[in-house]
């Protein structure tokens, strides 16, 4: 008789985590947003290069390709936005460590603001 084998959603994901375990998801992230950036960025050059030499279909192809990297940062830039107004906003919340409950905080802040 066989025994089942876990999946990697029944184990908690634990199977997805890419890199080191020291390395925060941030950096990671960082690391392949910039990667992407520099492909893109070379596929610009690339493709304005072979417009400039040879013209044609290349043109629109160059095209394509600024439109890619712009709507990408673009894109980037907004994502990476927003995560710092979430981090900054969570950072203000009470933590679980320092034993404040959020009723309690609540009914402080009523009796404070009579």
């Amino acid at each position: 008789m066989q025994q089942a084998v876990p999946s990697a959603a029944a184990q908690g994901g634990a199977s997805r985590r890419l890199g080191p375990a020291g390395v925060s998801g941030g950096r990671v992230a960082a690391e392949r947003r910039r990667r992407v950036v520099i492909i893109l960025a070379a596929a610009v050059v690339t493709t304005a290069a072979g417009a400039w030499m040879l013209g044609g279909w290349f043109w629109g192809l160059n095209l394509v390709a600024d439109a890619l990297l712009v709507a990408y940062i673009a894109v980037a830039v907004r994502v990476v936005r927003s995560a710092a107004e979430l981090e900054m906003k969570v950072a203000f919340l009470p933590h679980r460590e320092s034993g404040a409950e959020p009723t309690a905080l609540l009914r402080d802040a009523a009796r404070s603001a009579r």
